[in-house]
């Protein structure tokens, strides 16, 4: 899954997240990203999605070979 977040605790500051799951599929961690709202139009919100979502799931392999071995 993931969230956003478009100044409602900073005014001007929007952020993303994505969940970070394990293998039952619970989330075991988080990625977030930070930035001045007007450096998010839609396009780029996109793209930034896709490529945490990406590393989520990388990261998730990596922690789940230590955890889990």
């Amino acid at each position: 899954g993931y969230g956003l977040n478009f100044e409602d605790l900073v005014p001007g500051i929007a952020a993303i997240g994505v969940a970070v799951q394990g293998p039952d599929a619970s989330p075991l961690a988080s990625i977030s990203l930070a930035s001045p709202r007007d450096n998010l139009p839609e396009e780029r919100r996109a793209l930034l999605l896709e490529r945490m979502r990406e590393e989520a799931e990388l990261l998730a392999s990596q922690l789940h070979q230590f955890r889990y071995a």
